[in-house]
């Protein structure tokens, strides 16, 4: 099989030009959660967080059970037709307060709950949760703080998240974990035009029942733009798309593919800004991976309902 040449979308992060200080009793107090124990009990296995694919009954209904949220400038015109396919319930837009309507209104009215959701968009840094339609400063663009996102998810019965964010561990920091430094010296934290969701002043998130997972090791996630043609005409004839594109991270791959090396947390922190940029070669060869297996799924299905 031949691939097609793409770009890896990784986000290219600079580093901060101001950082906040730790203050306050409530914070210290946080900031010793986080550091000895999870943010919510249970903490599931990397390998049991998205169905395998090597294990799928159809390719129709793999994500079944799970939700995925794209920053749209991350998105493509024909992603969602192909989450969709694949049984994914799919999510994009700028508004974090659109996102948790739209996933309350999908777990109030229906079967198959969404209670595993994979969220990939900006980390700006470690300053907060980004989606955005592009980077001009008027763009339509909202953040969340991860204890808001706690919150709001906990509300509408969300209860495992895994975050596709650049430096991730930062977001997890104390002094943001609820309430986003709108202050920040950023050039990546730009205009909330969308507005910025942090948590009530009363939640406590060590009382959650949300997992908030994350790499265990702090880094910038990498995101391949994939063609349909990429398929074989077995698999291409199974999604029902016979042309198209989409995009796909190494997490969410890695997940599918059951991965040895992925390891996720809901623990601790990061304080410093990775300058780790995962190799362009080792998202092809997970990308090679993911076909492979998306086509053999695709075969086996077919073979199996002659």
């Amino acid at each position: 099989m031949s691939f097609s040449a793409r770009t890896t979308r990784a986000t290219r992060e600079k580093l901060p030009r101001g950082s906040r200080l730790l203050a306050g009793a409530a914070t210290v107090a946080l900031m010793l959660a986080l550091s000895v124990a999870p943010v919510a009990a249970n903490e599931p296995d990397a390998a049991d967080l998205l169905p395998a694919l090597g294990e799928a009954q159809s390719l129709g209904n793999l994500g079944r059970g799970v939700g995925v949220v794209f920053s749209p400038d991350f998105s493509v015109p024909t992603n969602r037709l192909f989450y969709e396919r694949l049984g994914f319930d799919y999510f994009e837009d700028a508004s974090w307060e659109r996102i948790f309507e739209q996933l309350e209104r999908r777990n109030a009215g229906g079967s198959h709950r969404i209670e595993t959701l994979v969220i990939t968009c900006h980390g700006a840094n470690g300053h907060g949760l980004k989606l955005q339609t592009n980077k001009l400063p008027a763009a339509p663009r909202s953040y969340v703080s991860i204890g808001g996102l706690q919150e709001r998810l906990g509300r509408a019965g969300v209860r495992r998240v895994v975050l596709v964010a650049c430096n991730a561990g930062r977001l997890f920091r104390p002094e943001i974990y609820g309430e986003i430094d709108v202050a920040a010296r950023d050039p990546l934290f730009l205009p909330a035009t969308r507005g910025i969701v942090n948590s009530s002043p009363g939640f406590d998130p060590t009382k959650s029942e949300v997992s908030i997972l994350r790499r265990a090791g702090s880094l910038k996630e990498n995101a391949m733009e994939g063609f349909i043609a990429d398929l074989s005409p077995t698999a291409r004839q199974a999604l029902g798309m016979p042309w198209g594109r989409f995009v796909v991270s190494d997490l969410f791959m890695q997940l599918l593919l059951r991965d040895s090396e992925v390891q996720l947390t809901s623990s601790g922190y990061e304080v410093e800004l990775s300058r780790a940029n995962p190799l362009n070669s080792r998202s092809d060869a997970i990308y090679k991976r993911f076909v492979t297996l998306l086509d053999e799924a695709a075969q086996r299905l077919e073979t199996a309902s002659r």
